[in-house]
């Protein structure tokens, strides 16, 4: 595969596994909350509207690029950072605590999936450790 062609594969990757992953994300957490009258959406108390959203692209994208260079191993710092900065509130709030567990899970696993697919395609580099 020639760089242009390699370069369009994980470009074209990463933008998939980026709406594939929202949409993903958003029906996980609306069939979570379905029938309680809670919104998935709504911003937490002190907490930037939409904060969420663009925390779970970040999630994503780190998620995409540490497979993609072959070091899984940065998803495990991303995960540390995530949860530490979360403890408080996934502890004091169990609802909060399941959304935010699914809601990383499926993040998490739709940005693996869609990075080995892309190394699987392109041909990159050696196996994952």
């Amino acid at each position: 595969m020639t760089d242009a062609a390699e370069v369009a594969t994980v470009g074209g990757g990463l933008v998939a596994v980026l709406l594939v992953g929202h949409a993903a994300c958003a029906l996980a957490l609306r069939l979570l909350v379905r029938g309680d009258g809670s919104d998935p959406d709504r911003p937490r108390p002190g907490g930037y509207p939409r904060a969420g959203r663009l925390i779970g692209l970040l999630e994503r994208t780190i998620t995409y690029a540490c497979i993609v260079a072959g070091a899984p191993g940065g998803i495990a710092a991303l995960l540390l950072v995530k949860t530490a900065a979360r403890f408080g509130e996934t502890k004091d709030d169990h609802r909060f605590a399941e959304q935010f567990i699914v809601g990383t899970l499926v993040s998490i696993g739709v940005a693996a999936a869609g990075a080995v697919a892309v190394r699987w395609v392109a041909d990159i580099g050696a196996p994952i450790p």
